[in-house]
């Protein structure tokens, strides 16, 4: 049910007035010990439900109501109790908690005992969507050009330096030196220069490389 707590309890009663339209029905908080001939309902427990997986689900409380019968006759007492249970189990709102002792929440409460059920009901609140603000001016999507650096890692004597780390921080490239010491760096911004950091055997050095424009970086090695 949408709405408050309230207008579901104002609710359930209406209803449960049109299932026994002979028989009164008064609501009463739990701290009430005062009781009336008819149907008694009082709310008991309100608690959360999880919500649908959405992306924006509502708020699902679920409220637990104590409704017992006592009239004068029994006969007219337990016809009304099962009418009210079979209607309610007809209603996909609605949830008959089963095994619930309603003679023990009757002593708990202090008031007199009368068969009952503990019905089930949810309460949703829907949420509203935050208001995104509106685009004042179009959208401007810039473009930019994507080359290859390419190069070389060199150690003592211009030997190749082969398995040398080679990354590019800055476009969060990183690649290694094959056999003869050769690297490539894809993506790279064809205009500008990017720095770039060669690591190999504990020895670090770095450069500065342009997309299209080979590099040879030496690496100080011990020999």
């Amino acid at each position: 049910m949408n709405g408050t707590a309230d207008e579901t309890t104002a609710a359930l009663a209406d209803w449960i007035g049109t299932v026994l339209p002979d028989v009164k029905v008064s609501t009463h908080s739990l701290g009430d010990k005062q009781r009336q001939p008819g149907v008694d309902l009082r709310l008991m427990r309100a608690a959360p439900r999880p919500g649908p997986r959405t992306a924006l689900p509502p708020l699902v409380a679920d409220l637990d109501y104590l409704v017992t019968v006592q009239l004068a006759d029994a006969a007219a007492e337990q016809k009304a109790l099962g009418e009210l249970l079979f209607a309610a189990m007809d209603r996909r709102d609605l949830e008959v908690q089963a095994g619930a002792d309603t003679l023990g929440l009757c002593a708990a409460l202090g008031i007199a005992p009368g068969p009952g059920l503990v019905l089930r009901t949810p309460l949703i609140r829907e949420r509203q969507a935050a208001e995104v603000p509106r685009v004042r001016a179009p959208l401007v999507v810039h473009t930019s050009d994507l080359g290859v650096i390419a190069g070389q890692v060199l150690g003592p004597k211009d030997m190749p330096v082969a398995g040398a780390s080679v990354s590019a921080a800055a476009i969060n490239r990183f690649t290694r030196t094959d056999r003869n010491g050769r690297f490539e760096i894809g993506a790279a911004p064809a205009e500008g220069d990017v720095r770039l950091v060669a690591r190999a055997k504990g020895a670090e050095i770095e450069g500065v490389a342009v997309a299209g424009q080979p590099i040879t970086l030496r690496l100080p090695l011990e020999v």
